[in-house]
């Protein structure tokens, strides 16, 4: 008999950014990236042992925050713009150095299941450890493609404390149905509990 919960997730659909205003816990304006092409989502936790008489008696670990990674071909000077720092517009970025550092944001992605479904992943805060590599390659005949990487963390002044969330819908249209329009439809959907 197969397990209801289980997915298998393959493709990835897409991704949607939206900025983040920690202190007020306000999203902005989803964006969807175009040419999204690897979100990897790696939970991270502190771990201790407790020792009694020589042996090992008990175990701690505790989920602290995730790293996370989003590959992306081409140059978006929009996202690029939600995702770091500085000034951005339909033909440009210019990053600043110093000031506020990099900006937060939060991310939904969306996968393909192999039975129709999508299952949506979001990050509540973001930062990227850094601005994205770009590369052009002059050896080859190569798109360029970014790779950013940073971290998730959990939001204590919010009434729910977590980092990520995942949820399984039917269909592709079913998600599309309830895909975040504006900032605070993406706070609903990363704040909502026991599936909703």
């Amino acid at each position: 008999m197969a397990n209801p919960s289980q997915i298998y997730p393959f493709t990835l659909q897409g991704i949607q950014i939206a900025s983040y205003d920690i202190s007020a816990d306000t999203y902005g304006t989803p964006y969807d990236l175009d040419a999204d092409q690897i979100m990897d989502i790696d939970p991270q936790a502190d771990t201790d042992t407790m020792r009694d008489s020589g042996m090992i008696t008990r175990l701690l670990t505790v989920i602290t925050h995730a790293n996370f990674s989003i590959t992306q071909g081409g140059i978006d000077f929009m996202a690029l713009g939600t995702l770091t720092n500085g000034v951005s517009g339909q033909s440009y970025w210019e990053p600043e150095a110093g000031k506020t550092g990099l900006k937060y944001f939060g991310v939904l992605g969306v996968a393909s299941l192999d039975n129709d479904g999508v299952v949506v992943a979001g990050l509540r805060a973001c930062k990227l450890d850094t601005a994205p590599m770009v590369k052009f390659d002059g050896q080859s005949n190569k798109f360029s493609v970014g790779d950013m990487k940073g971290k998730a963390i959990a939001v204590t002044t919010s009434s729910v404390n977590r980092i990520f969330r995942f949820k399984r819908y039917a269909s592709i249209a079913a998600w599309e149905a309830v895909k975040p329009a504006n900032g605070t439809d993406f706070a609903t959907w990363l704040k909502a509990v026991n599936g909703a």
